[in-house]
């Protein structure tokens, strides 16, 4: 799971997208997953259930709420009991989140606007630093086949950007290329730096 990073700065309270990992494509979708639960949830409080499935669905809740005035949330305290080998029981606590408090809907679209609008301007960075480095983008499993070995089957190929950003568009949807050798799902990121990294997905 890629998380955002809680080290602050003095910017970081004036601008929510900065921790954020908008080039990974998955981490994206998941934001805008959980944005859309709640503009679309007219509660002023939100069970966390809501939220079940999205992988980066807590971390995602909890930048929004350390870093904007968008939501706050609600945790409640959970107790584990462990036997060691001795027969010795221990008790380990933790916090859970159990619901969310909406704060400003409307700040929470406006912020939802800033980060597609960051997120347009990491890629299309990206893709132009890529397209200097090499005339066309081969898009490599990223898998291993039975064998052990790296799979890198040819998925497909581009060499233009906007080839480019539209294949990057529909992994932030959720979609995905399959290799058909390894049965791996793949997806995308690009980094500013034109750095291009290939991820898998959970089955």
């Amino acid at each position: 799971m890629e998380k955002y990073d809680k080290r602050t700065t003095s910017t970081d309270k004036n601008d929510p997208t900065a921790r954020l990992p908008l080039s990974n494509p998955a981490y994206v979708k998941d934001i805008y997953s959980v944005i859309d639960i709640i503009l679309n949830n007219d509660n002023k409080v939100i069970k966390f259930e809501k939220f079940h499935g999205i992988e980066n669905g807590a971390d995602i809740l909890e930048h929004l709420d350390y870093f904007s005035d968008t939501l706050g949330i609600e945790e409640d305290s959970v107790v584990d009991y462990e036997k060691d080998e001795h027969g010795d029981i221990s008790a380990h606590g933790s916090d859970v989140i159990s619901h969310i408090i909406v704060a400003s809907r409307k700040r929470l679209a406006n912020l939802k606007k800033a980060i597609q609008e960051k997120e347009t301007r990491i890629y299309n960075k990206g893709i132009d630093n890529l397209l200097k480095k090499t005339k066309e983008v081969e898009w490599r499993c990223a898998g291993k086949k039975k064998n052990g070995l790296d799979c890198k089957r040819r998925l497909d190929g581009f060499n233009t950007a906007v080839d480019i950003a539209k294949e990057l568009d529909k992994f932030t949807a959720g979609k995905y290329k399959a290799c058909h050798n390894c049965r791996e799902k793949n997806i995308f990121k690009i980094t500013p730096e034109g750095k291009f990294i290939p991820l898998l997905i959970k089955k």
